[in-house]
């Protein structure tokens, strides 16, 4: 079925395309590739690259459902594409972007997507220039998140209250690799930054 359906779609882009709705074929081709590499043949893993291109196609739906309100840009250093990773991990972050940061600006908005290497480590940036959070709603959030890392009796209440991306994203990296971890930094009025920081070992 999950086959079926992104071809299905293929086809609907080739049918479009021969009658000349480039905007609609484009569309739905770039739905049909976020189909095929969240299904990934069943697989856990992505490399960066196609982790990038699937979020790529994400991105571009949203500018046409957000009518070019807000454009990004990938960056992926060459010695990293190959990484494993996670899949579905940048995805959400590069969501959350969108519904937190950009949707709330009306216009004029950017995210940045990075992925590199620094010393033993990879690097995987999503930035955006967004409403940003005051440092009493970072400092909550962030706090909320490590209440939950330590899974405290008292953490509970703050779970329900806390990003689930980001609480899904936490876990999953932390299954990963043991010295993984996710960091967020966010200026009122400027925008966010979230940054995953990999071990290098084994790419």
């Amino acid at each position: 079925m999950p086959h079926f359906l992104y071809n299905t779609l293929n086809t609907i882009s080739w049918t479009a395309e021969r009658k000349g709705e480039k905007d609609i074929a484009d569309m739905v081709y770039s739905l049909s590739q976020v189909f095929r590499l969240s299904l990934n043949d069943g697989k856990d893993f992505f490399t960066i690259e196609q982790e990038m291109e699937l979020v790529r196609n994400y991105l571009f739906l949203q500018k046409r459902r957000f009518m070019d309100r807000f454009d990004f840009s990938i960056e992926i250093a060459e010695e990293v594409s190959s990484f494993m990773i996670p899949k579905l991990i940048l995805q959400p972050l590069a969501e959350n972007a969108i519904i937190h940061g950009i949707e709330p600006l009306n216009g004029n908005g950017f995210i940045t997507l990075k992925a590199y290497g620094f010393d033993n480590s990879v690097v995987l940036e999503v930035l955006d220039n967004g409403i940003g959070m005051t440092e009493s709603q970072l400092h909550k959030l962030l706090s909320g998140l490590q209440r939950v890392e330590n899974r405290s009796l008292e953490a509970k209440e703050d779970e329900l209250r806390t990003g689930f991306a980001l609480l899904n994203i936490q876990d999953r990296l932390r299954l990963f690799q043991s010295g993984a971890y996710l960091e967020l930094d966010s200026r009122e009025g400027k925008g966010t930054c979230a940054v995953i920081h990999l071990e290098r070992k084994g790419d």
